[in-house]
């Protein structure tokens, strides 16, 4: 048998003998969620803000940001500052979260954000 935390939030799991797939969920909304803040112009500070929704202790996390849909080479902290390149183009970021003890990992992606031309 084989359990993985699933992009939905659930507990998704197999069983061998079965020849089964079947989930748990958490009953409550997807356990991890991202979200861009901050103003969407050149020059601004973005941040990707992350919920823990799941009651589960973060081990750790890690975030990269995506300009129309491609990564950003060397964005992969939690801000991000709007350069020249992305005006006109649409941001999102990418967080990974890692849980204790277990070591379970999920992850969300934000709604993409567009940003303005100068």
């Amino acid at each position: 048998m084989g359990i993985a935390a699933g992009p939905d939030g659930a507990m998704w799991f197999t069983e061998r003998v079965a020849s089964r797939i079947a989930s748990v969920g958490t009953g409550r909304c997807r356990s991890v969620t991202a979200r861009v803040t901050g103003r969407t112009e050149v020059g601004s500070t973005l941040r990707c803000a992350l919920a823990n929704n799941s009651g589960w202790t973060i081990a750790a996390t890690s975030q990269v940001w995506l300009r129309n849909g491609a990564v950003i080479p060397r964005a992969n902290g939690r801000t991000y500052v709007v350069k020249g390149q992305d005006a006109g183009k649409n941001l999102t970021c990418q967080a990974t979260v890692t849980f204790s003890p277990a070591l379970n990992q999920m992850g969300a992606q934000s709604k993409t954000r567009p940003i303005g031309h100068r």
